[in-house]
């Protein structure tokens, strides 16, 4: 009887253990909705992560457009690239940066290709793009890795009631750009110009011509000098020589530019010496010169004093052309005088392979740089410029508040005729670009601060640049810069 009960009691408690764990599971199964209940419910999209790298203002022109036009969510961080310069990962699905670091990103495969369907998508409006933006600007190797807010080049401002006076006409060469500089220091009564009733000439300072040597500016002012005499029709490497890396900065082309420069800044007070695009523009606006090289802000503003003759123009080239194989000059063709400079400033945007969802990325860059909203959005940054063929027709909105309308005119025709260029050059953006424009930025400061010769200034800086090959690798950086030419 006791051995029965046992078992009986055993068989019990064996069917306990197997059915309570199936009615518990079975009751907390959440309950199935119901048709109505499910399309009450939509699926919400997790929020994009957009990284912007050293542009708040840009940082939050998208994100107040963002949120305009749709109801997802987007996070948005900034970081100066110095946090970034060595890390492994974004933790962003779309990143914002300077137009230089393009490579650098690319190169450490934080970046993932557009989406050939987003590019050649109704948003993204392909054949809207400038061509020097879409076949140049965005494309690493043979791949399209971004999309453009726009990106600046250097032009020359100039005074025409100043040149009119003087008898000259607009310098097409950098032969002629220092020519008309001499002539106006020898012309010092022309500063009479300036002067506005009730200031005296003791407190106006007034200089023939004011250029961007601020820091890294000012190798990119000697780049954007040189390319004009460096950049040889009938050869793809400029700055280095591409099977070696070995650089060409200290080669003929780039310390003729740099003593041009130097001869320019004959008589610039000290504290001019250290001004950057935006300052430059300013003192130029005020009456401090006749000639200026910067571009044109939203952002800035014209003056009473200069309003009426401002006047825009592509910068400087040379008819002279060095050859870096045969180490010989030749004169260029007629009409390929002027040679670009291009990555200077400007933003791009990417979608980053750790994207969530990486067709949600591409749709926000497609966005914001497509022709409904990209005017709205790039306008208001000192980084930017036009970069749409539809945006020259309103290209007054990258342009000084209550500029004249031939000086909007000039700049968009500068713009235009820019796209038709075959010699081009890039400021460098591979890997180690910021430390090699501060090593070409001391060569700079060098010769015009210590009166260092060119050449020498230019071989020290040479060979800084050989160390800085070799100390990210000369093998990697041989196959970085043959991508940013497009050679492979």
């Amino acid at each position: 009887m006791v051995n029965q009960q046992g078992r009986l009691w055993w068989d019990l408690r064996c069917l306990l253990y197997r059915v309570i764990p199936f009615a518990l599971a079975v009751g907390c199964q959440p309950s199935v909705p119901s048709e109505e209940e499910a399309a009450v419910k939509p699926v919400t999209e997790p929020p994009v992560r957009l990284l912007v790298i050293e542009d708040p203002v840009l940082a939050e022109e998208i994100q107040r457009q963002w949120a305009l036009r749709t109801d997802q969510q987007i996070v948005v961080r900034e970081r100066r690239w110095e946090e970034l310069a060595a890390a492994r990962r974004l933790a962003a699905d779309v990143v914002i940066y300077p137009a230089g670091y393009l490579g650098e990103l690319a190169e450490r495969r934080l970046l993932a290709p557009i989406p050939p369907d987003v590019i050649a998508s109704s948003a993204v409006a392909r054949d809207d793009l400038l061509p020097l933006q879409r076949q140049l600007e965005t494309v690493w190797g043979k791949q399209t890795m971004a999309l453009s807010f726009g990106s600046p080049v250097m032009v020359l401002y100039y005074r025409e009631d100043v040149l009119k006076a003087l008898g000259v006409s607009v310098p097409q060469t950098w032969d002629e750009y220092q020519a008309v500089v001499s002539a106006l220091n020898m012309s010092p009564e022309l500063a009479r110009i300036e002067q506005n009733k009730g200031v005296s000439e003791t407190r106006f300072q007034w200089v023939s011509a004011l250029e961007p040597l601020d820091a890294i500016w000012s190798a990119q002012l000697l780049l954007a000098r040189a390319v004009g005499y460096a950049k040889h029709p009938d050869q793809v490497a400029t700055l280095f020589e591409a099977a070696s890396m070995k650089p060409r900065i200290d080669t003929e082309p780039f310390v003729r530019a740099l003593n041009d420069l130097a001869q320019c800044q004959e008589g610039v007070p000290e504290a001019w010496r250290s001004l950057g695009p935006s300052e430059v523009r300013d003192l130029f606006h005020k009456g401090h010169c006749a000639l200026a090289l910067t571009w044109p802000s939203a952002n800035g503003e014209t003056s009473d004093r200069t309003r009426a003759a401002f006047r825009i123009a592509p910068l400087p080239g040379s008819r002279d052309v060095f050859d870096s194989i045969s180490r010989t000059w030749s004169v260029r063709k007629s009409g390929r005088e002027l040679a670009l400079l291009l990555g200077v400033s400007g933003r791009l945007g990417s979608v980053t392979w750790e994207a969530g969802s990486p067709r949600a990325a591409a749709r926000l860059l497609a966005l914001m740089t497509g022709p409904e909203i990209a005017t709205d959005v790039s306008s208001r940054d000192l980084a930017t410029t036009v970069f749409r063929e539809s945006q020259l027709l309103r290209v007054e909105q990258w342009v000084e508040r209550a500029a004249p309308r031939r000086a909007t005119q000039d700049y968009g025709d500068v713009i235009h005729a820019a796209q038709a260029s075959r010699d081009v050059v890039f400021s460098p953006r591979i890997p180690g670009r910021t430390s090699y424009l501060t090593a070409l930025a001391e060569a700079v400061r060098r010769r015009l601060v210590e009166g260092t010769d060119a050449a020498v200034s230019l071989a020290e800086a040479a060979r800084q640049w050989e160390q800085i090959t070799d100390s990210l690798g000369r093998d990697q950086q041989r196959l970085a810069y043959r991508r940013s030419l497009g050679m492979q």
